[in-house]
């Protein structure tokens, strides 16, 4: 965890909650499961204990593949 210090351009910044969701199910290791997905940031909203209109950023991974991307 970070916090800001006055007068800079940083933001508080936390990891406030997470999740993962591989249930090796899927075409392939690297192969993404959009429902898998959105399981996993619903999880990881819950985990957090906050509204997820209370949050400002979200960092998320994408692969940045042709099979990923449309996906994720």
């Amino acid at each position: 965890i970070q916090s800001a210090e006055p007068g800079t351009a940083d933001s508080t910044v936390a990891v406030i909650g997470s999740s993962v969701n591989q249930d090796g199910r899927s075409s392939s290791l690297t192969a993404p499961n959009g429902q898998s997905q959105q399981v996993a940031i619903k999880d990881a909203w819950q985990s957090s204990g906050a509204a997820p209109c209370s949050m400002a950023t979200l960092g998320l991974h994408g692969t940045g593949t042709p099979l990923g991307d449309p996906i994720e």
